[in-house]
């Protein structure tokens, strides 16, 4: 992820370089880091250990913003159980939400599983994901798999998805 801003004397270049550990093979690693390390003249981060790691990867220290992941929570509370209400969400289910681009990064397979186990516990455990991306069908089928319809339920890209945030239980952030 980049973003180049114009300025008076050419490009400022901005990265995230979240993507550059993903990468498989030596040959993309090295391209990456050679072509970022000679034109990057800022990184943006999510914590300070990260902010260290790419520094280490990069060899030097560019300008560094620091924004930090999270949600604020609405200004006032949304009646708690209607919007449970809205969402199907039974009084006595425990309902858990993610948020974020459906990618395989995000890690929500590792949720899906982890309410199967809490299902097979006996549990009354259920899994929403708000967000879209390329990983929806494969979630979808990995989902299907559990037998409930109701155990994972998808709510796509929603502009409202903080003021849902009341309804839930508890809020997982599997992201690797």
């Amino acid at each position: 992820t980049a973003l180049a801003l114009p300025r008076g004397r050419g490009d400022v270049f901005l990265g995230s370089l979240s993507d550059l550990h993903q990468f498989e093979r030596r040959a993309f690693r090295l391209a990456e880091r050679w072509v970022t390390s000679r034109r990057l003249d800022g990184l943006w981060v999510n914590a300070r250990a990260v902010e260290e790691y790419y520094v280490s990867r990069i060899g030097r220290r560019p300008r560094i913003y620091r924004l930090y992941n999270g949600a604020a929570a609405p200004p006032e509370a949304a009646d708690r159980e209607a919007l449970r209400g809205d969402l199907g969400i039974a009084p006595e289910e425990i309902a858990i939400v993610t948020t974020g681009r459906l990618a395989e990064i995000k890690r929500q397979a590792d949720a899906i599983e982890a309410v199967a186990r809490l299902r097979r516990e006996g549990l009354a455990a259920r899994l929403f994901l708000i967000g879209d991306g390329p990983m929806r069908g494969a979630l979808e089928a990995a989902a299907g798999r559990l037998g409930d319809p109701r155990a994972v339920t998808f709510l796509g890209a929603r502009e409202d998805a903080t003021s849902l945030l009341p309804a839930f239980d508890i809020f997982t952030l599997p992201s690797g």
